[in-house]
This record gives structure tokens, C-alpha cells and sequence, in this order.
């Protein structure tokens, strides 16, 4: 039986969580940007359509409920796509812990 060495450990689970990190936040950064670019396109249309009058009173609440309704679904994808990545690190990160036990023991472990 081999003894396991945890700074190899910590190293061999940061480089199988970098690329995961890397590439998930890079998407979800330009996802967001986007959203709140729009966001921001739709709050500047109702500005300029209610100080003209294109947007009657009667619309407002529409409005403002459209606005609440983008801002919401923006937010609940923002969040599974947060989830999804914290189950890939979890993921990843058992799967070099696993291997490592496997290999200090000598003993295939099966993962539930």
C-alpha cells in the first residue's frame, strides 16, 4: 500500500477544476453580459416610451411586469447554469479523489 500524497492531491484537483472553472464562467460571463445588455436596451425603450407618450399609462404596468418577468428568467438561468458547474467541479473533483484512494490502497473502489 502506497501512502497517498495530498499536495499531489491538491494539485492533480485544482488542474481537473481550472478548465471546468475557466470555461463555465467564461460562458456565464458573456451569457450575463448579454442579458443585462438587454435588460438594460428594454429599460431604456420603456424610458423613451413613456416620457414621449408612445407608452400609455394603461401600459405601464405591462411594462414594468415585462421588465420583472426578463429580469427573473435571466436570473433563474444565471442559476442553473451555477448549479451545473458546481456539479461538474463536484464531479471532477471526486473522481481525482477516488483515483487517488485507488491508487494509494491498491483496491477498485466503486462510487455509489
Amino acid at each position: 500500500m502506497a501512502e497517498l500524497n495530498i499536495g499531489k492531491l491538491l494539485t492533480d484537483i485544482e488542474n481537473a477544476a481550472r478548465p471546468i472553472l475557466q470555461r463555465d464562467l467564461k460562458s456565464i460571463n458573456g451569457f450575463s453580459e448579454r442579458q443585462l445588455r438587454d435588460l438594460a436596451a428594454f429599460a431604456a425603450m420603456v424610458a423613451t416610451g413613456v416620457a414621449t407618450g408612445q407608452i400609455s399609462k394603461d401600459a405601464h404596468p405591462f411594462m414594468l411586469q415585462t421588465l420583472e418577468d426578463m429580469t427573473k428568467h435571466f436570473v433563474e438561468v444565471l442559476h442553473g447554469l451555477v448549479v451545473i458547474t458546481i456539479e461538474k467541479l463536484i464531479n471532477a473533483i471526486i473522481d481525482v479523489a477516488v483515483k487517488a484512494i485507488e491508487t494509494a490502497s491498491g483496491v477498485a473502489l466503486k462510487v455509489a
